[in-house]
């Protein structure tokens, strides 16, 4: 399962997977933050790749749904046998995220929650999750690192990706 497949990077690792030969099901609710022409010209791209390198149509699957809702994850998860998940869909936009705060706390972490609880619900340990180099915030060490301090977020989209860090990281040990 890729979440957010239609984003740029969603898209690009969509592409690889399915000329490594795997299955994908992509995910995403083509909300309109950025372009949802854009969005769509990606899945069009990928079912242009697929005919061009002679991949099986039924390798990818895609599906409009909101990882806020915890049916559409759900029904998601128990129509298909996924075995690895990665994580891609947020709400992004730093400066959108100022003035619109429920906006990522619904996205980002409740989202993130959903993806999570299927996952536990069947059994998939295979996960990445994909944060933003926002959450090193106001830091002034460059390059960052994973030993970048991480303790001055400045925007709650950098704020949620960090919870969805931490949530992840004790659905890790809580629940596996």
């Amino acid at each position: 399962l890729v979440t957010g497949c239609s984003g740029f990077i969603g898209h690009n690792l969509t592409k690889k997977l399915l000329i490594n030969g795997y299955k994908v099901i992509g995910l995403d609710n083509l909300n309109s933050y950025y372009d949802p022409v854009l969005k769509k010209a990606r899945l069009e791209d990928i079912k242009s790749f697929i005919t061009e390198n002679n991949i099986s149509q039924e390798n990818f699957q895609f599906f409009k749904k909101d990882i806020c809702r915890r049916p559409d994850v759900k029904g998601i998860f128990s129509k298909f046998k996924i075995e690895k998940v990665c994580h891609l869909a947020a709400q992004a936009g730093v400066r959108y995220s100022i003035t619109n705060p429920e906006t990522y706390v619904d996205s980002n972490i409740h989202g993130t929650i959903n993806i999570l609880e299927a996952c536990k619900d069947y059994q998939i340990s295979d996960f990445i999750f994909a944060s933003t180099s926002s959450v090193y915030g106001l830091s002034q060490d460059m390059p960052f690192s994973e030993d970048t301090s991480i303790d001055s977020t400045i925007s709650t989209y950098s704020a949620t990706k960090r919870c969805c860090e931490l949530i992840v990281q004790a659905f890790q040990f809580v629940h596996y």
